[in-house]
């Protein structure tokens, strides 16, 4: 009633009975069935208006909820309407229809509830969809902190664990909220529990390795806590070392270590402090000084897994061995089959390796052996003793008895070996460019002369003085050969006496008509005459080895008398290239003096065109010996074949051709032809037999020409070096001198020289150049003359590529041959000029001079020298301006040139002004013939020491320092010069290069005895007793005064960059291994040397016995006329027609023409003068005379002086210094009354 309610009728409310009721309780079910009513009614205002009554007893009504609540109490009262639908109506309750009090306020409070949680959760999801990163991690924390009354149990300490389980979540409720905010609370309280423990545990550990306890170590790596597997008690120490290991290289890391939690919490300890967090310390690093878990397990597991398989291994050992065996029986098996494979086809590699192998094995075993032999020194040296002794003299018998038997196979063997292994360490010296001294060493006997050597130089300068002796006396022997004929002509002519004839054919059997006094002249000994010597050596020399100077001086002399200049002391200076050495001097002469000539010429033709003097040189010597038999082994095949076919005419000439042919017929029929006997070519030409005549003869030619072509220039090897050198020199100068000139050009002026010049006139005149040997009655023939010439033209035309015309058209079918042909010889040129240098080819380089064991030796007339100093002296200005040059020098220092019977001396001093013109014609023909007496000259350089301090010059300080050099090797072991000068001297080293020393002053002093022997018998000078002017070996008394004269040497030259002590002074070396090198080549080329000299010698013989013969032949034609000479004489004694004395005055000779005038007479006076001749000795007579009662000396009238003066046309001549006297009637006169 209170409240306007009436009550319904019912028994008993909520398990309630009515009768129990108070009157609150009453209005409580009055509000209550109010509260169901406005449910049903669905007014959001009057269920919150019902719900806030407060005999409702529903505490907390929020008006906003309304709308909630309603929703909530319909539905909770349908729900409760739906399960009271089955029940009777009698067991019906009023509230079994309607929400009670209590579910009221129980519903309320959980719309409350549930509208607040919602409101959290809406705002965490935003907060959840908006914020990122820290900035989401911050707003978080702070939700969670001031949601505590819509979420319960929020723990600050927890808040890592929240803020991870949050971060991957979205639209929460906040029930779900709740909910993880409970589970993380439980999950972080375990987790605290297990990272403090693993954390304390790490600290443990950590503190348990470093105090190296293993036994702790592996009860804590064992426990569970430590999550450490594969533990095994076993490994301890090994776990602890390595463990250890690894801390101490974390010793400077980060003291903070963190215990990983998950993927994204770790849990922070510092092992140092003790203390413990969730978040990140400031300052941590991820390497912490704490071994972590990560770096313990993997040292654990693999120890322990070392440990199990050493293990496992060891428990199936016997099984491991027997699978182990089978395995290997296998490979090795296969590999042996493969290997045996591979060995069958490479036998002999393996037997080389197998040699290698062994000798290395039984090496190692020596050398084992022998080290535990000096360990037992004296007893196995004892054992030794005796062992060595009966073994050695056992194997000596066997040895020797085998030896015995096999004495000529020991010899071959030894040979063969030492020959080997010299060549094997020879081919080593030869190919390294920086030799070692170590290995120079062995060869350094090679640079010291032996006795063979020097018997080898000896036998050299004996041969050479023989060769240019006998090329002296041949020369001699053919120019008085020459004489002899022209006495013959005259005495034909002039009815000359034949007892002159036989006087001079007497000259032919001398030897050598007066020979210079021993003693005398520029040999004797005083001071004057050996200066005059040494300058002359000095001059001679300097001459022999500077070809610019000759080259000069023989173009500024006449051509006549420069090519008697030539052949008389150019090639006696050269030794007429009797050895290699002076033929390479003679080429570079040759060289000089052609680029000397091209630099007068204006084109490269001029050369070809002019007669060249440098070509005439060259000529002349390659026509000697070893020329002349190149020559003839080119050209004597060919020419034998045209000489030796008699049938072969070829004649091209068409007058010629005509009237051969005329002959011909005429000699055939019997009958004149009727032709006329001159014509002219034309004419000749008209006639069709004679062209085809020609015809024929040019296709003969043709044919004969082509195959001398073919032959000629196959021959390129043929040819003499100093011919190729020369043409090479010429083709290279000339290019240079005219480089607008074209190849072809410049080849055909080679070519000139090359075939015209030397190999044409060997085929035009074959006999003339020794090519054919031909008996002195009997010549060529003038057809086998005529055959060579034509062939010699064509192949002139062919080289020169000139073509036939005008004269010589009827050669004109030849043109295309010579074309072609010209292109085979321009082909010829080219390789037959080319070749290797003369440095190379006569094995000369710049140390050649020094290292010669004898020096150079001319033979040279004494005319010969005061010519060549006369003509030096008149062209002095000529050959060189500079008066510092050195052979202004030595001309200065010989001072004026001498004549012959000066240098002569002794006997062969002027009569004097008193004596009798006889005197002086007789002293004259002394001195002449004494000036034809040879001389030898033992050439000096005058240059080679100029040294400002000690008057040597390089190049000698150069040898000086190798000869010291190799001395010093040889007695003192070292890897270089610069290392051995530096390390001290033992007595053994010293002992050593004493006996070097000996060894060479006892072969210098026995060479001086032969040398002082030699130059004794011969009457010169001795020679130097050193081979090289080089410091005496006496001077040298110790090993450290060589080196230390060495070190100044090598000083002084360092200074000159000619040595480098930064390369340990291997230019010394380097030079010793070439001077080794060309030793050996040197005493190759000395052996050719001496077969050519031998060669030549032979030559020599067989020319010498056809000058003999010719003399013999000239000797039975004397003979003959003198016994025709014989009968006539003795038929005049008979008739008493012999005149001894005429007498007439000059008068009377002036009427017959033979008296001229005299000076101061006049003809009126020429009765008053008186001449007597007088028959002398066989073709002499005395001519005497008075001038006006006043007696003149005697004159001594040589009727073959006569001779010779008429034969060179001099027409008068003085007598008696006055009387002027016709040498044609005078020897009329002679003939008239004494013949």
């Amino acid at each position: 009633d209170k409240y306007g309610i009436q009550m319904p009728a019912f028994g008993k409310i909520g398990g309630i009975l009515s009768t129990e009721l108070t009157a609150d309780d009453a209005a409580v079910h009055a509000a209550v069935l109010v509260i169901n009513e406005a449910i049903d009614n669905g007014d959001i205002d009057e269920i919150v208006q019902k719900l806030k009554l407060p005999a409702a007893g529903v505490s907390d009504v929020i008006t906003e909820n309304g709308a909630e609540y309603i929703k909530r109490l319909a539905s909770a009262k349908e729900e409760k309407i739906r399960k009271s639908a089955g029940k009777d109506e009698a067991e019906l309750d009023a509230y079994d229809r309607v929400l009670t009090q209590k579910e009221l306020a129980s519903n309320v409070t959980t719309i409350n509830g549930v509208v607040k949680r919602q409101k959290v959760s809406d705002r965490l999801n935003v907060l959840l969809s908006t914020a990122e990163g820290q900035s989401r991690d911050a707003k978080l924390a702070v939700f969670l902190e001031s949601s505590t009354s819509a979420i319960q149990n929020v723990q600050s300490e927890n808040m890592a664990f929240y803020l991870d389980a949050l971060s991957s979540m979205k639209n929460l409720t906040t029930d779900e909220l709740q909910e993880v905010i409970n589970h993380v609370n439980e999950y972080a309280k375990q987790a605290a529990q297990q990272v403090a423990e693993a954390a304390n545990f790490m600290i443990a550990m950590s503190t348990n390795i470093l105090s190296g306890d293993a036994e702790s170590l592996v009860s804590m790596l064992q426990d569970p806590a430590a999550g450490i597997k594969n533990v095994r008690v076993e490994c301890a120490q090994d776990y602890l070392v390595t463990l250890r290991d690894a801390a101490a290289e974390r010793v400077d890391k980060c003291p903070w270590a963190a215990v990983p939690y998950s993927d994204t919490l770790s849990y922070y300890y510092n092992s140092q402090t003790g203390e413990q967090q969730w978040e990140m310390p400031t300052g941590f690093s991820p390497e912490s000084r704490d071994l972590p878990r990560e770096v313990i397990q993997p040292i654990v597991t693999r120890i322990t897994n070392a440990f199990e398989r050493q293990k496992l291994l060891e428990d199936n050992e016997h099984i491991i061995v027997e699978l182990q065996s089978r395995w290997r029986g296998v490979l090795l098996r296969r590999a042996f089959n493969n290997r045996m494979s591979y060995l069958k086809s490479h036998r002999k590699q393996v037997a080389v390796i197998q040699a290698y192998c062994r000798g290395y094995q039984q090496r190692l075993r020596f050398r084992s052996r022998l080290q535990y032999l000096r360990s037992q020194t004296k007893p196995t040296v004892t054992l030794q003793a005796g062992c060595r002794g009966w073994k050695a003299r056992k194997i000596f018998r066997i040895r020797k008895a085998f030896f015995n038997d096999h004495v000529s196979a020991v010899i071959k063997i030894q040979a063969q070996t030492r020959g080997y292994i010299a060549r094997q360490y020879y081919r080593k010296l030869r190919e390294n460019k920086k030799p070692p001294a170590s290995a120079l060493r062995k060869f350094l006997h090679l640079l010291e002369a032996n006795e063979r050597d020097f018997q080898e130089e000896t036998e050299i300068q004996r041969m050479k003085a023989g060769v240019v002796s006998t090329i002296r006396q041949q020369k001699d022997l053919e120019e008085n050969l020459n004489i002899m004929d022209i006495k013959i002509g005259l005495l034909v002519k002039n009815r000359l006496d034949l007892d002159d004839v036989v006087h001079q054919s007497a000259k032919l059997k001398k030897k050598d008509a007066v020979a210079a006094a021993k003693g005398l002249g520029l040999k004797s000994l005083s001071k004057e005459n050996r200066d005059r010597l040494e300058n002359y050596q000095h001059l001679f020399y300097l001459l022999q080895t500077n070809p610019a100077y000759l080259a000069r001086l023989v173009f500024q002399m006449p051509a006549g008398r420069s090519t008697r200049f030539i052949e008389n002391v150019i090639f006696t200076l050269f030794n007429y290239a009797s050895n290699q050495r002076e033929e390479y001097l003679l080429m570079k002469l040759f060289e000089t003096a052609m680029r000397c000539e091209l630099r007068t010429m204006d084109s490269v033709e001029d050369i070809a065109k002019g007669n060249a003097t440098v070509i005439k040189m060259v000529i002349t010597f390659n026509r000697g010996a070893r020329g002349q038999s190149s020559l003839k082994e080119l050209v004597l095949p060919l020419v034998n074949r045209i000489i030796k076919d008699k049938d072969l005419l070829i004649n091209v000439n068409p007058v010629d051709v005509y009237k051969a042919w005329i002959n011909q017929r005429e000699s055939a029929t019997g009958e004149s032809c009727g032709l006329p006997y001159d014509v002219s070519t034309e004419q000749a030409l008209s006639y069709p037999e004679v062209k085809d005549r020609i015809s024929s003869t040019v296709k003969t030619l043709q044919n004969i020409t082509e195959e001398f072509v073919t032959s000629l220039t196959e021959s390129v090897t043929k040819i003499p070096y100093g011919i190729r050198y020369f043409s090479m020199r010429m083709r290279q100068a000339l290019s240079e001198q005219f480089p607008s000139a074209s190849k072809e050009e410049v080849l055909r002026v080679v070519g000139n020289f090359l075939y015209y010049r030397f190999m044409n006139p060997a085929v035009v005149a074959p006999d003339a150049f020794d090519i054919v040997e031909l008996s002195l009655d009997k010549g060529l023939t003038v057809e086998q003359r005529r055959n060579l010439g034509s062939i010699a033209k064509v192949l002139h035309h062919a080289s020169a590529n000139r073509l036939f015309d005008g004269e010589n058209s009827a050669l004109s079918p030849l043109n295309a041959m010579i074309e072609d042909s010209h292109l085979k010889f321009l082909n010829f040129f080219q390789k037959a000029s080319t070749t290797e240098d003369s440095e190379t080819h006569y094995n000369q380089d710049e140390y050649a001079e020094v290292t010669r064991l004898t020096k150079p030796v001319v033979y040279i007339s004494v005319r010969e020298i005061c010519n060549t100093h006369k003509l030096l002296e008149e062209h002095a200005e000529t050959i060189t301006t500079d008066e510092n040059d050195l052979l202004r020098i030595l001309m200065k220092e010989i001072g004026q040139a001498p004549q012959v019977h000066e240098i002569l001396g002794g006997a062969y001093e002027h009569p004097g002004p008193s004596a009798s013109s006889e005197m002086i014609n007789q002293w004259e023909e002394r001195v002449a013939e004494a000036g034809k007496s040879e001389i030898s000259l033992t050439l000096k350089n005058r240059f080679d020491v100029q040294d400002e301090e000690d008057g040597e010059s390089l190049k000698t300080v150069f040898k000086n320092a190798k000869r010291m050099a190799a001395a010093i090797l040889q007695a003192q072991p070292g890897d270089n010069i610069k290392a051995i000068l530096e390390a001290s001297s033992t007595p053994e080293h010293e002992q050593e290069f004493k006996r070097v020393l000996e060894s060479r002053r006892a072969f210098d002093r026995k060479r001086a005895r032969e040398d002082a022997e030699k130059m004794k018998n011969s009457g010169a000078s001795p020679l130097p007793s050193r081979s090289v002017d080089t410091p005496s070996d006496a001077e040298i008394v110790s090993l450290a005064d060589t080196k230390a004269k060495l070190r100044a040497s090598l000083a002084h030259l360092e200074k000159e960059k000619l040595v480098e002590s930064s390369n340990n002074y291997q230019a010394i070396l380097d030079s010793m291994a070439k001077d080794i090198r060309n030793q050996h080549r040197h005493r190759q080329a000395r052996k050719s040397e001496l077969e050519k000299l031998g060669s030549t010698l032979s030559s020599l013989e067989a020319k010498g016995k056809y000058y003999e013969d010719q003399r013999e032949y000239y000797q039975m034609y004397v003979n003959a006329c003198l016994s025709n000479l014989t009968k006539q004489k003795t038929k005049k004694k008979d008739q008493g027609s012999s005149k001894k004395v005429l007498k007439y005055n000059a008068f009377k000779l002036y009427e017959k023409g033979v008296i001229l005038e005299i000076d101061g007479l006049s003809p009126n006076q020429f009765k008053s003068v008186a001449f007597e001749i007088e028959a002398g000795e066989t073709g002499k007579f005395n001519v005497s005379a008075k001038f006006m009662g006043v007696s003149m000396d005697a004159v001594v009238l040589v009727f073959e002086d006569l001779l010779q003066l008429q034969y060179e046309r001099v027409a008068v001549f003085k007598m008696f210094g006055r009387a002027k006297i016709n040498v044609n009637l005078l020897i009329f006169l002679i003939n008239k009354k004494f013949y």
